[in-house]
């Protein structure tokens, strides 16, 4: 038999003991004839006595049939009997009566199989074998090549759905642009229309804005009744309203199958780019899209779908059974170990538990549709209240229900709903908090408010243990147990901008700190008198001087502090005056720690510029145009140009939420990348095409490359190649968390800085060596220096020098909060800035000065 198939022209049959192309010696056996049958077109049995009583074939034939192999029953021996079929369906072939003739047929229906999985198709040359970008349809299919494997394995699922009576629903996932519409309609549905009277193809379809009108006009075509596609779409409305599309269903399958001739065909529903159910503003019609498709493919009726999915919309189809869509898992009411791997999502790094969460958080908010005031609330509602931070780490905390932004209440209790809140009663008063930490750690919406937030949760969070340990003072000890200095100013500037976000508590522990702040300052007016005339001539390092002199003169009993004071003159000249002010009033040095700060920052506005509003709310990216100019990228989603400290134009609104991250390119062109996870390019102060969608949660950082690709770093942890607008290649995870920074070393090497605190090696899309560990926490921000060094900032304040690989050296902390930003000036000094909103200068690894105070909040961006 096997001499003859190739005789016939047939590719080599695989035998198990043949000597030359079987199973080898030591193989496998087992894994190997699974995997034969994997590869193979067809299953061709020879029946026998020893088949019959090999439980082994057996195994063989129900492996190929669950994989929907064409099978071949042979009869040649006489010790098999001819009326012994296998299964019923199968094709029997008794070569003992006429060898020839029988082999005449087999030779036929191989080659007819074979022929159809090639395509055997006549080509229409007035159509070009080459459509670009659009989709090759069905009339393509003579010349649609290189897809050949796809083709087979998924006619083999489809048929092994319709004979082993599986899950009615196939979905062909895959990127976008990688061909899946294509596979479909000019691969798979133009062979099942040439495989016989057993497929009836009804013709594809895209759901669109309408995907229930759309299904009504496409069976009308299948049933040669196009003009009646409205009459047809009202009785599927009107089945639906009334709980009888069964029968609708039963009837309309009846008519197809008239129709072709062919009571026993398999009706396929092919779906052509399903995401688009999931864009549609119409949720009413998508659901009743749902029923229909999930009566159609439930029962004994003929129907079964196929649809092609963008695999990051998998998710979401997984979540429709909610809406209706209920033939999947539910059918069989079995859960296996690949069903519920299926429902994370690898690329974005999710278990299937992180995932559901993700998904179901981002559909109650899609349903609702809230207002901008609404999603404000929202966020001040888990910000800080519902949220602490352990060890790094987003972890829940229960809340009053009360204490909670009444206009988040509505959202609140949706996801209490979707049992992605929970509450319970405490005594008289409700409490809620989030069911699983996957919500604050994995949904991206509530992790990009947290990550905003970070500096301002782990603020609050000292704030409540300042707040615990004033309460629990002597109440002779109160008062110096209140809030002072950098603490009270942050403190002061919260309770300014986010009153919700502070509980009563909080709030009266702030103000009674303002006030002791404000009986200090009204306790050393006399010293200001004496000091302030002397300020608008001398700077502060003479001024202090002068101090000392007249205090040690006039003040004995005062000598300890104004020998510290002259001590610290030179090397700390705001301490030096703390001192000196509590040697003139007798006080200690910590009383007169509020007059020192009044008279540094006063000191500070002789010798500073004043600050330039920019009217963007925090100033989240700054760049430093070729031109000279300089480009804001706004909190508000605005860009603005500024040159000499002056505004250039208007405010351009991007549309994309957050600017995060600002590169100009070569040539001039300006992109930005917004909080929405799309990117958009500038030139003159005007928008070059739509926003380029990247498929990223928040673009964190952008760089171009010396080849011209540009790198876009995703809060979502991923890399994006691109060069003139269009992706190249997927999106590759790092692993990394958000990426901060990316830089490039040497020619289109890059190095990017992650939330985890690693800095990773890349080369063409592909990691180059081991993750550099940094141990500064996050890595924040990473340049690199003329030398070709890289210095890595983190949220621990410390800087870190790189060299090959390698650390340089041991941390350099600068005691300014987390930092942000860093840059290398032309005197090769460096600058960085930090979250308690100082600047600080270094040489050579070393402090070259005291740290500057700006009078900003943060110092988030630097440009030189």
């Amino acid at each position: 038999m096997k001499a003859w198939l190739i005789e016939q022209g047939f590719d080599v049959p695989f035998l198990d003991f043949d000597k030359h192309a079987g199973i080898p010696p030591g193989a496998n056996w087992e894994q190997t004839l699974y995997r034969e049958i994997e590869r193979s077109q067809a299953l061709l049995i020879i029946q026998t006595a020893n088949w019959s009583a090999s439980r082994w074939c057996f195994a063989e034939f129900t492996q190929a049939r669950a994989l929907g192999k064409p099978i071949f029953q042979v009869i040649e021996t006489a010790d098999a009997d001819p009326g012994d079929k296998i299964a019923r369906d199968l094709q029997v072939l008794d070569l003992r009566r006429n060898r020839e003739a029988g082999l005449q047929q087999l030779s036929e229906q191989l080659t007819a199989l074979a022929l159809s999985a090639q395509g055997g198709m006549a080509w229409d040359k007035s159509r070009p074998p080459y459509p670009g970008l659009l989709t090759f349809e069905q009339e393509d299919a003579p010349v649609y090549f290189g897809r050949d494997e796809g083709i087979r394995h998924l006619i083999e699922r489809l048929t092994a759905r319709r004979t082993l009576g599986l899950t009615r629903l196939l979905v062909l996932l895959g990127a976008s642009g990688s061909g899946k519409s294509s596979l479909l309609r000019a691969g798979v549905l133009p062979r099942l229309r040439r495989a016989g009277r057993g497929w009836l193809v009804v013709p594809p379809f895209r759901p669109q804005n309408q995907p229930c009108q759309e299904l009504a006009q496409v069976l009308a075509l299948a049933s040669d009744r196009p003009t009646q596609w409205r009459d047809l779409h009202q009785s599927l409305l009107l089945a639906d309203q009334n709980g009888s599309l069964p029968a609708l269903l039963s009837e309309i399958g009846s008519d197809l199958r008239m129709a072709a001739g062919s009571n026993d065909a398999q009706i396929l529903l092919p779906i052509d780019q399903a995401e688009e159910l999931f864009s549609s503003q119409d949720h009413q019609e998508v659901r009743r899209f749902y029923r229909i498709l999930s009566a159609a493919m439930a029962g004994d009726l003929p129907f079964l779908a196929v649809m092609t999915l963008r695999s990051d919309f998998l998710g979401r189809l997984q979540a429709a059974s909610a809406d209706g869509l209920s033939a999947r898992f539910e059918e069989v009411r079995r859960l296996t170990l690949a069903h519920y791997r299926a429902l994370g999502d690898s690329r974005a790094h999710l278990s299937p538990l992180e995932n559901a969460v993700s998904v179901r958080a981002d559909a109650v908010l899609e349903a609702l549709q809230p207002s901008q005031d609404q999603r404000r609330a929202l966020r001040e509602a888990f910000v800080p209240a519902m949220v602490r931070l352990e060890q790094g780490d987003y972890v829940r905390r229960p809340a009053a229900w009360d204490a909670l932004p009444r206009p988040a209440w509505p959202l609140l209790e949706q996801l209490v709903n979707a049992r992605l809140l929970i509450t319970r009663q405490q005594e008289e008063q409700r409490l809620v908090e989030v069911a699983h930490e996957a919500l604050l750690r994995k949904w991206p919406l509530l992790r990009g408010w947290l990550d905003e937030d970070r500096e301002f949760l782990i603020g609050s969070q000292q704030l409540e243990l300042d707040l615990q340990d004033w309460q629990r003072a002597p109440e002779a000890q109160r008062d110096a147990a209140l809030l002072t200095g950098l603490k009270l100013q942050r403190a002061k500037a919260w309770l300014a901008e986010r009153p919700r976000q502070l509980s009563p508590e909080l709030r009266a522990f702030v103000q009674a700190s303002a006030a002791r702040a404000d009986a200090l300052q009204r306790r050393s007016r006399r010293q200001r008198r004496l000091l302030i005339g002397g300020l608008s001539s001398l700077c502060s390092v003479a001024l202090v001087s002068g101090g000392i002199a007249w205090w040690r003169e006039g003040q004995a009993r005062a000598g300890d502090y104004s020998s510290r004071a002259e001590l610290l003159l030179e090397s700390d000249p705001i301490n030096s005056m703390i001192y000196a002010l509590a040697a003139i009033d007798h006080v200690s040095p910590s009383e007169a720690f509020e007059t020192g700060q009044t008279l540094a920052a006063a000191t500070g506005r002789n010798r500073q510029v004043a600050s330039i509003p920019t009217g963007q709310g925090a100033v989240l990216t700054l760049l430093a145009l070729r031109n000279g100019e300089v480009v804001s990228g706004g909190q508000d989603g605005s860009l603005r140009r500024w040159r000499n400290r002056q505004p250039v134009g208007e405010a351009i609104p991007t549309g994309q939420g957050r600017v995060r991250s600002l590169l100009q390119l070569r040539n001039g062109d300006l992109i930005s990348g917004g909080e929405d996870g799309t990117l958009r390019r500038w030139r003159d102060g005007q928008a070059i095409g739509a926003a380029i969608r990247t498929g990223q949660t928040s673009i964190w950082s952008l760089l171009e490359l010396s080849n011209g690709e540009w790198i876009s770093g995703g809060a979502d942890g991923s890399l994006r190649r691109w060069r003139d607008g269009q992706p190249i290649g997927q999106a590759i995870p790092t692993g990394q968390g958000g990426i901060r920074a990316l830089v490039e070393v040497n020619s289109n090497d890059v190095v990017s800085a992650g939330e985890d605190g690693s800095l990773r090696r890349w080369h063409d899309g592909r990691p180059t060596g081991t993750p550099m560990i940094t141990g500064q926490g996050k890595v924040n921000c990473l340049i690199r220096l003329v030398n070709g060094e890289l210095i890595s900032g983190g949220s621990d304040g410390s800087l870190r020098r790189w060299r090959e690989g390698r650390a340089v050296g041991g941390p350099m902390p600068s005691g300014q909060g987390s930092l942000h930003s860093v840059i290398e000036l032309d005197n090769g000094e460096l600058v960085s800035g930090g979250s308690d909103g100082t600047l600080r200068r270094w040489r050579n690894g070393r402090e070259a000065g005291p740290a500057v105070a700006t009078g900003q909040h943060q110092v988030l961006s630097l440009v030189d």
